[in-house]
């Protein structure tokens, strides 16, 4: 038969242990949240945007956001740079190596340059398959 002691010793033992569990999950879950809140949050600050300050690329029927304005490139490199990362690995099967990413942004500013539009900064632009 366990001590008064030992009982209320294994009782804050479990406590604490659950506690921490407790803490853990909620740590990994709010992580994951604010991922997810963030990829969100990216996403939509993308495309809200997109029409003032970067440039949206087309490759092959997906758009793809590029900043290349320095004054908002500080401000939007981490998540854009993210999000391009993301849809380049996601559309990765669709892309050959030699159509690089340098390829695409040479390309988005020569016909930009052409276009000649300083109202809005956004080209299209469509990278036919070999």
């Amino acid at each position: 038969m366990p001590t008064n002691q030992e009982t209320v010793s294994f009782f804050w033992w479990m406590f604490g242990n659950v506690l921490y569990n407790v803490f853990n999950v909620l740590v990994m879950t709010w992580s994951f949240y604010v991922t997810a809140f963030e990829t969100f949050i990216t996403f939509i600050y993308v495309q809200l945007l997109q029409i003032s300050t970067g440039l949206l690329v087309n490759y092959r029927g997906y758009n793809i956001f590029l900043c290349l304005s320095p004054k908002f490139g500080q401000i939007l490199s981490p998540p854009a740079y993210i999000y391009l990362q993301l849809a380049m690995k996601q559309k990765s099967t669709l892309m050959d190596s030699s159509s690089s990413l340098s390829q695409i942004v040479r390309m988005s500013r020569s016909n930009l340059e052409l276009n000649n539009t300083r109202s809005t900064s956004i080209a299209e632009v469509r990278i036919q398959p070999k």
